[in-house]
């Protein structure tokens, strides 16, 4: 009605007050979610540099390839093992892998260089996709690992990087492996 008592007209403002706090307060909280969060990112911009400028970065050189010469490799001839002399064939092991208790003893004392290892297992799709397999050393994915051409050539970039060892994902025998091998 358009005449309205003096009680209607005060519950009116104050309900009229509360919706004006509850904005101003929602304001409030959005500016200091929006200077949080900015003082969060400054935060984390300036920590990083910090660090950055702390411990510098070491370029990592690999290792040099050892000069002394292979291990040579285990004789498994019976004749190459004075215990064995009077047996012929192989012995250490025999074709069935077995080590005959006439075989000289291994050397194990050989010194190993240390080497650097990585992981790979490449992706190549920028959205979910279903891939006809996840051996990603087989044939269909040398245009990643492979040289020349379009090729991404990971294989040499990894080199590069100093890295002698890879751990592979998804091995499917019935696809061929040679050519990355051979790389």
């Amino acid at each position: 009605s358009p005449h309205l008592t003096n009680s209607q007209l005060r519950g009116s403002a104050m309900v009229m007050g509360e919706v004006r706090t509850a904005e101003t307060i929602q304001e409030h909280r959005r500016q200091q979610c929006q200077m949080s969060t900015l003082c969060v990112l400054v935060s984390s911009v300036l920590t990083t540099l910090i660090i950055m400028l702390a411990f510098p970065s070491k370029v990592v050189v690999p290792a040099p390839e050892p000069s002394k010469p292979a291990a040579k490799p285990y004789p498994a001839a019976c004749s190459a093992h004075s215990n064995c002399a009077d047996q012929q064939g192989d012995c250490c092991p025999t074709n069935a892998g077995i080590l005959m208790g006439c075989c000289s003893q291994i050397n194990a004392e050989v010194n190993l260089s240390p080497f650097h290892g990585m992981c790979y297992a490449p992706t190549p799709a920028k959205n979910v996709t279903t891939l006809p397999t996840d051996d990603y050393m087989a044939k269909w994915a040398q245009p990643l690992w492979g040289a020349g051409g379009s090729n991404r050539d990971d294989l040499n970039a990894i080199r590069q990087m100093g890295f002698r060892v890879l751990r592979v994902y998804g091995n499917d025998p019935r696809l061929s492996h040679v050519g990355v091998l051979n790389r």
